[in-house]
């Protein structure tokens, strides 16, 4: 079988405890997938107060609001983010190979897409690389 290979990096509080902010996806062919928390809930709030000063003074949450429609809830994150790469596999008619430079980055991805109810899905179609 075939895969289309896609390319993932997250923004996330901190090393040591590190919880998603923010998931971008690119093909080589160049289809884009990207959201972001809302910083306005609690969570949001929360994750920001959480963070890392290089993640709150260092220029990573001064880029947020700018790709338009890309805020979004914990749970809508993950549901947009498996339904991007479950309708990137059926368009592309192969499995989705998932490269990352940091591992953390795809298992914020797995978290977000399992807590939206969807993984199983997900999985079936996607690997890491």
């Amino acid at each position: 079988m075939t895969t289309t290979l896609c390319f993932l990096d997250c923004e996330f509080t901190d090393l040591l405890q590190p919880e998603l902010l923010s998931l971008g996806l690119v093909t080589l062919d160049g289809r884009e997938h990207y959201v972001e928390l809302d910083l306005t809930t609690d969570i949001g709030r929360a994750r920001k107060m959480a963070s890392s000063d290089f993640v709150r003074y260092g220029g990573v949450l001064d880029m947020w609001g700018r790709v338009p429609g890309a805020t979004a809830t914990e749970w809508e994150m993950g549901r947009r983010t498996g339904e991007w790469l479950l309708g990137l596999a059926v368009e592309s008619g192969a499995r989705v190979e998932v490269a990352f430079d940091y591992t953390m980055d795809f298992e914020l991805m797995e978290y977000v897409v399992r807590d939206s109810g969807i993984w199983d899905r997900v999985r079936e179609v996607v690997s890491s690389w």
